[in-house]
């Protein structure tokens, strides 16, 4: 049996703190109407949850809007990690919550996307970089130590039905030892519960779950 198999949301979360890794459910993988409970029921034990602005080019399926995810912000407690897949950073910044847990900026098409991480510190704890390992765009490692961590998408972003390219974490810019900014390893897309092993070896602390996540079932209350 591999892992994941006959699991339950709390028996795979179980899991991956077991493996030193912090599970973010992706909430657009959720149906609209469960997001805030599922929210709810993260922030009362300190986890986190995954929000996705997806606009733009990047938008191959819904993401959360702009008035959901204000809703999601005041959630007591939440933990919230706000990523924004968007053609104006300025914009999408602007319109980001004050006090939300991190936001995490998809930097692809944005070749000046670390002149952001100022502003994005106006309005968050932590400021991410996402990046497409299959892309072109190479991230200077001295730009990376700006930003608290590094979202490695092994999927397309904002693109939803594909399988993880575990592949793609070898091109990770920074040692997972770094321990002076941009050290923190995370992952999203199309992750599932037999991959944590793979991953923790790589060094990622940080996994972002979607579609086989909300496959589990219900979150215990």
């Amino acid at each position: 049996m591999t892992p994941g198999d006959n699991a339950s949301r709390e028996s795979v979360s179980g899991d991956a703190r077991a493996l030193g890794i912090v599970l973010s459910p992706s909430l657009i993988a959720i149906a609209p109407e469960s997001r805030e409970a599922l929210a709810r029921v993260r922030a009362s034990s300190g986890e986190w949850v995954h929000a996705d602005i997806i606009e733009g080019r990047y938008r191959g399926q819904p993401g959360i809007g702009w008035e959901e995810l204000a809703r999601l912000a005041r959630i007591p407690g939440v933990r919230l990690d706000v990523h924004l897949m968007v053609d104006d950073l300025a914009e999408a910044l602007a319109r980001v919550p004050r006090g939300v847990s991190r936001i995490t900026i998809q930097a692809d098409f944005h070749p000046a996307a670390f002149r952001w991480v100022a502003a994005a510190r106006h309005r968050a704890e932590e400021v991410w970089m996402a990046w497409d390992g299959g892309g072109e765009l190479s991230i200077d490692p001295d730009w990376v130590r700006l930003t608290d961590g590094v979202l490695m998408m092994l999927t397309p972003p904002g693109r939803a039905g594909y399988a993880a390219e575990l592949q793609r974490i070898s091109g990770y810019p920074l040692r997972a030892d770094h321990g002076e900014g941009g050290g923190v390893r995370g992952v999203d897309g199309g992750v599932l519960p037999a991959h944590f092993g793979a991953l923790a070896g790589h060094g990622v602390r940080y996994v972002v779950m979607g579609r086989a996540y909300a496959d589990l079932g219900s979150e215990p209350r």
